[in-house]
């Protein structure tokens, strides 16, 4: 008996001989099923269930997938309208894991971004704010000093701070990321980024 699938809109999801579906976009469809006079609709729901966002960089890499390229002391909420999801979905949790609660608070370095729909957790990204080593949202004479103590091999960095540290963006923390920073704190430059 031969089965028959039909996507109502092609825009949406399309659907194979087989019946099996491909989202095109994020929407709802339905597909049509039909065998010797029985018909069937499947409603097909496409959601978006990466975190993205066409301002930021997000990186996706094997270690720890991060948003990088916010300037110090920006507020979450300033940064809601630059994702493509919808933001009612986007937790921000501090860097302790605690949720935050107050979306007028800075973005900081260690920040998490979790994409929850229908109470299932989808995506998590890490927040780098280039020049804020120590996640406290700031760029400051104690990032200057805790790289300082990398440089001298008294202390290591985890992931998160080696992107934070990595202000030349090269791959790797030495004395032009120093003095990159060095410069945005003594206002010879205002970014970082």
């Amino acid at each position: 008996k031969e089965v028959l699938f039909k996507s109502r809109d092609e825009n949406i999801a399309k659907v194979d001989k087989n019946g099996v579906i491909t989202g095109i976009n994020y929407g709802s469809t339905i597909i049509d099923v039909s065998s010797n006079n029985i018909n069937k609709e499947v409603i097909v729901n496409i959601k978006n269930i990466t975190i993205k966002n066409n301002n930021y960089n997000i990186n996706r890499n094997s270690i720890e997938d991060y948003i990088i390229g916010f300037e110090p002391k920006t507020k979450i909420n300033d940064i809601l309208s630059t994702f493509d999801n919808d933001t009612s979905n986007l937790l921000f949790y501090n860097k302790n894991n605690d949720k935050i609660e107050d979306y007028n608070s800075n973005i900081t370095t260690g920040m998490t971004i979790k994409l929850v729909i229908d109470n299932n957790l989808y995506d998590i990204i890490k927040v780098v704010v280039r020049g804020d080593i120590n996640k406290d949202g700031f760029i400051n004479v104690n990032d200057y000093k805790k790289l300082n103590k990398y440089l001298n091999n008294t202390i290591d960095f985890d992931f998160i701070e080696k992107k934070a540290a990595d202000v030349i963006e090269d791959d790797n923390i030495d004395q032009y990321d120093y003095e990159k920073i060095n410069d945005f704190i003594t206002k010879i430059i205002t970014t970082v980024n």
